[in-house]
């Protein structure tokens, strides 16, 4: 499952708007404050304006309100019946990445009524947040062919950006910068599985010797990354390191 931090830290991903957090200090413990019930089995999420959308392995998204004492799930609909394995919002509309053979970007309004959709040449198994907007660009990766998949925001491809990092397993990744992106590439047993990249050149920025096994990153301010990690009996692990360096 990916993170995300507003003043309280939340599971899910970020809006891209608050992508552009000014700095923030390093947090130095987590509480857990609240649990919501969606029933069902959640498989990605994400916070756009003042909502949380979950993403389900059946192709449901639940939308939760965080105002007020008490977050309540306040609409429940079906996109259709695939797994969906990433989820994004921008322009009042969300964007997912649904399973298949291949994988499908669908496009939906926030009350559910389908926009377009277009298919994704990926065959690589599940993730948690496998897309994500950027300078108004939809940005897929493409485990199948190591590689980005820059898409306009209606479904036409401009580019595939060569990425020999990618590996064909679990994967996440949250907005760094303008051109920059943090990857959790989670393979069962590779350590170095969390890097950054330039997504335009597919250029390594940096490579973790300290973090194995990550599962979810999102940024906390412009300095920080936040990464969850998994271990054996399914044990959890946050880390928190400086975007800038990996360490």
């Amino acid at each position: 499952m990916t993170m995300t931090s507003t003043d309280d830290l939340i599971i899910g991903s970020l809006d891209e708007d608050e992508c552009e957090a000014p700095d923030k200090p390093a947090p130095t413990s987590l509480t857990l404050t609240e649990e919501v019930d969606v029933n069902g089995y959640p498989t990605c999420v994400h916070h756009y304006k003042g909502y949380t959308y979950v993403g389900h392995n059946d192709g449901l998204v639940s939308r939760i309100n965080l105002a007020g004492a008490g977050h309540q799930v306040l609409k429940v609909f079906r996109l259709n019946n695939n797994r969906i394995t990433g989820i994004t919002a921008h322009n009042h509309q969300l964007f997912t990445l649904q399973k298949g053979n291949p994988y499908m970007v669908y496009v939906h309004d926030l009350s559910g009524r389908q926009v377009t959709r277009w298919r994704h040449s990926d065959h690589g198994n599940n993730s948690a947040r496998a897309l994500e907007i950027i300078n108004s660009q939809l940005v897929v990766a493409n485990r199948t062919h190591k590689c980005f998949t820059v898409y306009s925001i209606t479904g036409q491809k401009i580019q595939d950006v060569k990425c020999n990092l990618i590996c064909n397993d679990y994967l996440s990744m949250c907005l760094a910068h303008e051109n920059s992106i943090i990857v959790a590439n989670y393979n069962g047993n590779s350590r170095h599985a969390l890097y950054k990249v330039n997504f335009r050149t597919g250029r390594q920025e940096w490579r973790s010797k300290f973090v194995s096994n990550p599962i979810g990153v999102v940024m906390h301010g412009a300095r920080y990354v936040i990464v969850s990690t998994t271990k054996a009996a399914n044990q959890t692990r946050v880390w928190i390191l400086d975007q800038n360096t990996g360490l």
